[in-house]
């Protein structure tokens, strides 16, 4: 009977992996009601049993941000049972190996303040965990970030710490935001003295022609008649109706111009715009923008923030169609 109920409760955890697998971000709305049960569920002695049921977490907040696992996890990380302690830091673990972007300050700071508290159980094994856990954390972020929170670990523990940073092998990229715009400046200064040099070429070709002008005086004479002076009145009428012609012909022109102009065409279809930015943005990060709570959707910008200046050769349109999906025009927090 006990192999049966052990049966029941691996085929249960697959089948919740599964569906979480396939469903993604459709399963987050589920996930509430069933992830803290399974969590509970951690403290069995068996390992085939609790594999599966870190298998189906894993699969559970593969769509969901660090910060939100930091949340559900807080409770579990001092709950009474050891083997339950550590299996949820193992989890956060997992999803550090797995993120593609590194978590943010607030997050790093969460997070430390939990694993440095863990730090000082009494079960070997949530220990080690826990080092394993700020290793990781480590890696994903660089080690300046985490530099406050080690000053408080003893020799030992930092030295084990590091041993797992050596070898955690992580997506997330620490990359330095600040290189790329150094370069910018010095195309700016190289330009300015050209300009200089063409200022008296150009005063000498507007003395040139300021001569011309002065001989025409010259040709006044001969029209001096008084037999032909009601004559002259006829050219200055027929001056306005030149330049009305030439007002009604400018139009035209322009309204030719507007008719070359070519239209607009889009490279990406609103439908399509979050599989084809997988490459820029991650599920995660994806998820983030349309969560409830507008804490995490500040972060999620910041994060975007960072990777747009990182990265630029990255495509606006599929970042602005996201965009409008997640969190959409409606957004009416502006933090």
């Amino acid at each position: 009977m006990a192999d049966t109920n052990i049966n029941i409760v691996i085929v249960a955890a697959n089948c919740l992996e599964g569906l979480a697998r396939g469903l993604r971000d459709n399963f987050n709305k589920y996930k509430p009601s069933v992830a803290g049960l399974v969590m509970d569920r951690l403290k069995e002695r068996k390992v085939t049993v609790v594999e599966a049921l870190s298998g189906a977490l894993n699969a559970m907040y593969s769509t969901i941000s660090y910060a939100e696992l930091l949340e559900d996890t807080a409770a579990n990380v001092v709950h009474k049972n050891p083997q339950i302690r550590a299996e949820v830091i193992k989890l956060q673990v997992h999803r550090l190996k797995e993120i593609k972007i590194a978590p943010s300050k607030v997050e790093i700071k969460n997070a430390c303040e939990m694993l440095i508290k863990a730090f000082d159980d009494g079960d070997a094994t949530v220990r080690e965990a826990t080092a394993e856990a700020l290793g990781t954390l480590m890696k994903c972020c660089g080690e300046k970030p985490l530099l406050v929170y080690m000053e408080k670990l003893d020799a030992v523990k930092t030295g084990k710490v590091k041993e797992y940073f050596d070898k955690a092998v992580v997506k997330a990229k620490a990359a330095p935001v600040a290189a790329p715009p150094k370069p910018a400046p010095k195309v700016v200064a190289a330009a300015k003295p050209a300009p200089k040099k063409a200022a008296p070429a150009a005063a000498k070709e507007a003395d040139a022609p300021s001569a011309a002008p002065v001989k025409k005086p010259l040709g006044k004479p001969p029209a001096l008649s008084s037999a032909k002076k009601p004559v002259a009145k006829a050219p200055a009428a027929a001056a306005p109706a030149a330049s009305a012609a030439a007002k009604k012909v400018a139009p035209v022109a322009g309204g030719g111009a507007k008719k070359e102009e070519e239209p607009l065409r889009y490279k990406f279809s609103s439908e399509t715009a979050e599989e084809q930015a997988a490459d820029f943005l991650s599920p995660e990060l994806i998820a983030e923008f349309g969560d409830s709570s507008w804490k995490v959707r500040l972060e999620a910008m910041e994060k975007l923030h960072e990777l747009v200046d990182s990265n630029p050769g990255f495509e606006a349109e599929l970042i602005t169609r996201v965009l409008a999906k997640k969190p959409g025009w409606k957004e009416s927090n502006f933090q």
